[in-house]
């Protein structure tokens, strides 16, 4: 329906995307590549689907050099401790596969492929040498999937010397002490954990596969090894009301992490929780509200996306203006740096709270 889209690659793209530049090149036909859609004669046609990069090995380093990284691009405040600072991807799909909000569980499925330790270990070797690197930001919705696996990520760090900081994120049942310890002796500085809800029946509802008691356990455990927490939340999920958003405000305060965000509920069509939010509320089909910071979901328990951007707001007010946590902040500033990261960080929350 848009004029200005003529073709669009679904899934992976990496042998997609070679193989259309060429048939557009050597003007053959479309019909011949698979993972496309495309319009022709006013007709959408989709072809049939690309499998599955079996390999992640295979796929080149991103091509770095081609991207303006130290000039036009800014971090996140919370999420650097050292700059310049290099993303990684080194898996995908989900090996869990349950969570009702997760787009990995939907359409994708659960087919987990991870790339070698040894293939992610070259790669920060380069990014060190050509960029000057000092830290990772490992972005895999599950990075902390396999003991053995992360054992000898661990591992070659140390046989080659590498010291550098790095962070990544987990779910909550995939961590243990050991995992822990090695991973804090490596240079993970912080971990950033989906809590979603502190409510267990919206955690059930979610198929979230934890519980309450066992994320304090853990949460703990984190803190107890000098690992520091970015906690995610979410608000507005199907079945919430104000009450059970006020659980998880309470739940986030009592956890103490070193960061919380407050994500608004975001159905994504192809999701298991899209078709609860159908059932269950009233949901926006303007897609530019699908951000997780602007509210597109309306669970029957409120009245308005108005009320549910102030529930938003709130949350972060009561988690960020407590006296604990700004002493907390105040007194682990070690550099100018850290000036300027929480400064960034300031900004970023004024910007939620208006």
């Amino acid at each position: 329906e848009n004029e200005f889209i003529d073709i669009i690659v679904i899934g992976e793209g990496e042998l997609t995307f070679p193989e259309l530049c060429d048939k557009i090149e050597k003007k053959r036909s479309l019909s011949l590549v698979k993972g496309i859609a495309y319009t022709y004669k006013n007709k959408i046609i989709i072809n049939p689907k690309r499998e599955y990069i079996k390999n992640l090995d295979e796929i080149p380093f991103p091509a770095r050099h081609l991207v303006p990284i130290k000039t036009k691009y800014k971090q996140l405040p919370y999420h650097y401790k050292k700059q310049p600072l290099v993303h990684m991807i080194t898996s995908r799909g989900c090996p869990y596969g349950k969570c009702t909000f997760c787009f990995e569980a939907g359409r994708l499925g659960p087919y987990y492929r991870k790339r070698s330790p040894e293939n992610v270990v070259e790669e920060i070797k380069q990014v060190i040498k050509d960029y000057g690197a000092k830290e990772i930001s490992f972005w895999d919705d599950n990075f902390v999937v396999g003991e053995k696996w992360i054992k000898k990520f661990n591992e070659l760090l140390k046989k080659e010397n590498i010291t550098i900081s790095w962070s990544c994120s987990s779910r909550i049942d995939m961590l243990n002490e050991e995992i822990l310890k090695e991973m804090k002796d490596a240079g993970c500085w912080t971990i950033f954990i989906g809590v979603e809800s502190g409510d267990q029946d919206l955690l059930d509802r979610i198929k979230k596969g934890t519980n309450l008691e066992q994320i304090k356990q853990v949460v703990k455990m984190i803190q107890k090894h000098g690992i520091e927490i970015r906690a995610s939340f979410m608000l507005a999920l199907p079945g919430e009301t104000p009450e059970k958003a006020e659980k998880t405000i309470k739940f986030a305060i009592e956890l103490d992490p070193d960061y919380a965000q407050f994500c608004t509920t975001s159905p994504y069509d192809g999701t298991e929780i899209y078709q609860d939010a159908l059932a269950s509320g009233s949901l926006l089909k303007n897609l530019d509200y699908y951000n997780s910071m602007t509210p597109a979901f309306v669970p029957e328990g409120y009245s308005s996306l108005d009320e549910v951007k102030k529930m938003q707001e709130k949350a972060f007010r009561r988690f960020y203006m407590r006296p604990k946590f700004i002493y907390k902040k105040l007194k682990s500033i070690k550099s100018f740096d850290d000036v300027k990261r929480y400064y960034e960080g300031f900004k970023f929350y004024i910007g939620f709270t208006r």
